[in-house]
């Protein structure tokens, strides 16, 4: 799934970014 879809990334901050990538 492409988390870009459904989440503006950059919105987020880095560490949630890296923890929903990690998943």
């Amino acid at each position: 799934m492409d988390l870009r879809r459904h989440t503006d990334l950059s919105k987020l901050p880095v560490y949630t970014q890296v923890a929903l990538l990690g998943n």
